[in-house]
């Protein structure tokens, strides 16, 4: 019986400290973000995450701005696209620096950048 309640007792802590974990990263990404993107187009892009994870901002090309919305996941994997022109950024997220990249049916490249706050 004792062994049982160690073991449960054991598998209670991992649990909380994955969770921890997990709210700690998600909660490190909320705040402004901004960089560029390169390839068959430039420009600049900016975001703001919430500590849930919803992502809102703008990609900026050719001095036209296009909003762009999305999610990150407790792991730092970022996904955000603009419906309207068919544009996804797909990356992640690591110690305030982000990178990945950004594609369109006609184009395609790289994006970087950092976390403003």
């Amino acid at each position: 019986m004792r062994k049982i309640i160690y073991i449960l007792f054991i598998g209670l802590v991992f649990a909380s400290c994955e969770e921890n974990s997990v709210d700690q990263i998600t909660a490190d990404n909320a705040g402004d973000w901004s960089g560029t993107y390169s390839g068959d187009a430039m420009g600049t892009w900016q975001m703001t995450i919430t500590e849930d994870g919803d992502v809102n901002g703008t990609a900026i090309l050719d001095n036209e701005s296009f909003v762009i919305s999305g999610g990150v996941e407790p792991d730092g994997s970022i996904i955000v696209n603009n419906a309207l022109i068919e544009l996804e950024f797909i990356g992640s997220l690591m110690n305030q620096k982000a990178n990945g990249t950004w594609k369109t049916p006609n184009s395609s490249g790289s994006w970087d950048g950092i976390k403003d706050n």
